[in-house]
């Protein structure tokens, strides 16, 4: 079978096209948190309280309590910087609160969506500290404590 001109610029154009999709945009959020979080938060989520690296277990859910908190988890450098697009993001974020903090979520827990994580990933305060301890104090007022490394 012989193709034309314009079979051939069309595979090649799909094949362009398909080589600029990131494998990333293909993973699973348990598979995602292993290539993008696991690294320093390690695999129980225990983090390093050596290396400042906060412990998600029982702690992360805590944040949702509030809107600055629910900000917060996507705006923190390593989230907001994830190497992948904001549908995978927001899938891995609902994925690590399920996995490390169900039993301190709101109820009702509202999942994060691609577009929430979007806006607030490109609206990165820079004090990020001084909001974590803020919303530390404001979070143990409602009797909740989060991580303290």
């Amino acid at each position: 079978m012989n193709s034309t001109p314009r079979t051939s610029t069309f595979a090649v154009g799909l094949m362009m096209v398909l080589c600029l999709i990131p494998a990333e945009s293909r993973e699973k959020p348990d598979i995602n948190y292993l290539r993008f979080c696991q690294g320093c938060h390690r695999a129980d989520g225990a983090g390093s309280r050596g290396n400042d690296v906060p412990d998600l277990r029982s702690s992360v859910g805590h944040f949702l309590h509030l809107k600055k908190g629910r900000e917060f988890v996507i705006q923190v450098a390593g989230v907001a910087q994830a190497p992948i697009p904001d549908p995978e993001l927001a899938a891995l974020m609902n994925w690590t609160l399920l996995k490390f903090g169900a039993s301190e979520l709101p109820t009702p827990f509202i999942p994060y969506n691609a577009e929430e994580v979007g806006e607030l990933r490109v609206n990165r305060p820079t004090n990020m500290s001084m909001i974590r301890k803020d919303l530390s104090k404001e979070l143990k007022k409602l009797g909740k404590a989060i991580s303290t490394n």
